[in-house]
């Protein structure tokens, strides 16, 4: 699983003066989603247990393949199976896993116990059996006698995707760790495909198990912590191949916490049926942790009052493909949490998901979502909804199917310094919800499902792809409709936006009122349309983002020079306390810290050292050819003006070699359209020559950044024309007479 963008902007020649020629806009963008299917022999992630080395107390109790359950379970005497060793352990005391794997499922345990690896050891416990004794049958191979049989109608059919009918069906089989498709008869297995013939006891693969390793599922649950066992602690330990069923009543899961106070901390949750693990009492923290592969969604939860999700990474979740399509039963998510107070999710990566990547929904209070990268997921990449009540502030949501950010059916919400791009379903939807809650106890804590007092600030949003769908979303689902974007969004302000091309899309924001709805083009007429906005800042028809380091490498650091430093309003201390940035200073837009940065940006502007820029530059344009020329040559300058008609315009300086902190800036012309073309883009630079402009030379050195003392060059086109100046007067006279502002082309001295 790859994402490989590029972007690349040009000005084109035309084959004449004035012959309808533009500019050309080349956008490539591919992304690579884990989407409806992959091919059996994909080349699927390894799970990795993280490296432990946790202290081992006197009294634990150890377990390795080569002990004996009969055995005093010392370190030199130790037990063999998992399950004895829940048996012997006093309450409170330790069980430590010797290196290798436990097929083992250890049922309901209802006392505090600590399940840790020795130290710098890997453990598996796995629900799977080594399957041998395979028979070759036609272009199948055949076990006979298997008698493993797990529920085929623990599912609501709502949730099954009448592409993937075997989705509830918790059987699977793994060759040599990668898994096979589950048909629905022995006549439909091919390579990489399997069948369970429960009538038959029989077990059909359509790939070869010579001389590999053949696991199949025989085990649902590896444990469940109940009631007594509150405060346990499960560290280090990798959870792989349970048959864990769909339902939307009970919701089993590889893991079960169903005490209160558990610690789950650097486990590993792979390819568990449904969910990897759920939370169903108060204050579980689950940290350090990877849930891979899960067939439905990695962690569940519901009622898990205070619990805590830092520094985990949720990838690859409903391989299954249950159905993502929106209804009642509708659950498929990296992470879905329901009806859960103060819950803190921070610091965590979504990623690759077939569904949305976190989701709360009905009822969640008081929720705290901070520092979180979500990307690439196939619905949704942030989703809050018909709850009350949240802090969602300084994440990364980017190239997600649908929305970066969904807001709907909830109120009090705060969206502060976010970073949504390239989400091709728009980057926020703000949305009241049809449901009602009837709840009378949560309607008296405010939890309405009511979409109301929205507040939005310091949020950076960006498409540099082609898609009808605008930047910011409203829409109010209930028919009529009972209320306005305006009645929902309290305030949207100290936003930052870039459009590639100001119709990818056309629509700024789509506005929805109680009776119409508008379609705002740009940020100036929302500003306008709905008194929002003020401080709003917007760049469309820009080459490059204004903003970021690298969107292209997933580095959402703000650049040198980038108008979104420091240029935010003020954080309240408890949104800057929950994001980790002091409070009461002006902070950058978009997202200050957290998973979704490569690394963690200064929340405030960051001193910077000007490169040396002392020689003139002069600015010539010719209104009759349309050609600006920016010359350090007097001599060329004089010509200009005295053979051709060029007249002088404002001039800037730059530096005359190569140094530190500059590029070298290419001239090129248009040879059938008089244009002079700039830029520091070597690979526009190529571009425009084989799109037919002749590369003259380096014409002088100028900076890519925004450093101390450097102004921008803007860069402007009108047909296939283009203009440079450094005064925002022009740039804005220009734009009014018709000319497409480019952005900014690079930075000089005044």
């Amino acid at each position: 699983m790859r994402n490989n963008s590029r972007w690349m902007v040009l000005g084109c020649p035309g084959t004449g003066r004035r012959a309808g020629a533009v500019a050309v806009v080349i956008a490539v963008m591919t992304t690579a989603l884990m989407l409806l299917e992959e091919p059996a022999d994909a080349a699927y992630e390894q799970p990795a247990i993280p490296d432990t080395a946790y202290a081992v107390p006197s009294g634990a109790v150890f377990v390795s393949n080569s002990g004996n359950d009969g055995a005093s379970g010392t370190q030199g005497a130790p037990l063999r199976t998992v399950a004895k060793a829940v048996t012997k352990v006093g309450s409170g005391g330790t069980i430590i896993l010797r290196q290798g794997t436990y097929r083992e499922a250890l049922g309901s345990i209802s006392k505090r116990i600590t399940l840790q690896p020795y130290p710098h050891e890997e453990v598996w416990m796995k629900g799977s059996n080594v399957v041998t004794g395979w028979v070759k049958s036609g272009t199948t191979w055949v076990k006979t006698g298997w008698t493993t049989s797990f529920c085929q109608s623990c599912y609501d059919g709502r949730a099954i995707d009448p592409a993937h009918p075997n989705a509830g069906r918790p059987d699977m089989v793994f060759v040599n760790g990668a898994p096979l498709i589950q048909v629905s008869s022995a006549s439909a297995v091919t390579a990489g495909k399997f069948y369970v013939d429960y009538a038959a006891d029989k077990l059909y693969i359509g790939t070869d198990p010579t001389s590999k390793t053949v696991e199949a599922a025989a085990r649902s649950v590896a444990l469940q912590l109940d009631g007594y066992a509150a405060g346990s602690i499960v560290r280090g330990i990798g959870f792989a191949h349970y048959a864990s069923y769909w339902d939307p009543g009970n919701q089993p899961a590889a893991v079960v916490a169903n005490a209160a106070s558990l610690t789950f901390e650097n486990d590993v949750f792979a390819w568990s049926a449904s969910r990897g693990l759920v939370l169903y009492d108060i204050k579980p923290v689950v940290r350090g942790s990877t849930f891979l592969y899960s067939g439905f969604t990695g962690i569940g939860g519901h009622q898990a009052h205070g619990a805590l999700l830092e520094r985990n990474r949720v990838a690859g979740s409903n391989q299954e493909r249950f159905s993502i399509a929106g209804n009642a039963v509708s659950g498929a998510a990296g992470v879905k949490i329901t009806r859960t107070d103060n819950l803190v999710v921070r610091d965590n990566r979504f990623e690759d998901n077939y569904g949305t990547g976190m989701w709360c929904d009905e009822s969640c209070y008081n929720t705290t979502i901070v520092n979180n990268l979500s990307r690439r997921n196939a619905n949704h990449g942030l989703s809050f909804e018909v709850s009350t009540k949240a802090i969602i502030a300084s994440n990364v949501s980017a190239l997600n199917s649908n929305k970066g950010l969904k807001i709907s059916g909830s109120t009090d919400i705060r969206a502060y310094n976010n970073t949504l791009a390239n989400n091709l379903g728009s980057q926020l939807g703000v949305y009241e919800d049809s449901r009602k809650n009837t709840n009378a106890f949560e309607w008296s804590r405010g939890i309405t499902w009511d979409t109301r007092n929205v507040v939005l600030r310091n949020n950076l949003m960006s498409m540099s792809a082609t898609t009808p769908a605008p930047l910011i979303h409203t829409y109010d689902t209930n028919y009529p409709k009972q209320v306005g974007a305006s009645d929902m969004i309290a305030v949207l302000d100290y936003g930052g936006y870039w459009r590639k091309g100001s119709s990818s899309p056309s629509t700024f924001s789509y506005w929805v009122w109680k009776t119409s709805a508008n379609n705002f083009g740009t940020l100036p007429a929302l500003r306008t349309g709905t008194s929002r906005e003020a401080n709003g800042m917007a760049y469309d028809n820009v080459m490059t983002s204004p903003f970021y380091v690298d969107e292209a490498t997933w580095n959402y650091n703000l650049k040198s020079g980038s108008p979104a430093l420091g240029s935010g309003d003020v954080l309240s201390s408890d949104v800057a306390s929950a994001i980790g940035v002091a409070a009461g200073v002006k902070v950058n837009r978009g997202a200050l810290k957290g998973a979704g940065l490569a690394a963690t940006s200064s929340s405030t502007v960051a001193p910077s050292t000007s490169p040396t820029m002392t020689m003139p530059v002069y600015s010539l344009f010719n209104s009759d050819l349309g050609d600006n020329l920016l010359t350090p040559s007097a001599a060329e300058r004089d010509s200009a003006i005295s053979r051709y008609g060029y007249t002088s315009r404002t001039g800037f300086k730059a530096a005359s070699g190569a140094g530190a902190g500059v590029s070298p800036v290419y001239r090129l012309r248009g040879v059938t359209a008089d244009d002079h073309l700039y830029t520091i883009s070597a690979a526009e630079r190529d571009a425009a020559i084989s799109y037919g402009y002749l590369y003259e030379h380096v014409s002088f050195y100028a900076s890519g950044t925004q450093e101390s003392g450097l102004v921008p060059l803007y860069r402007l086109r009108k047909w296939d024309d283009h203009l440079y100046t450094i005064t925002t007067a022009e740039r804005d006279s220009r734009v009014a007479s018709g000319w497409v502002y480019e952005g900014v082309a690079f930075y000089v001295a005044p």
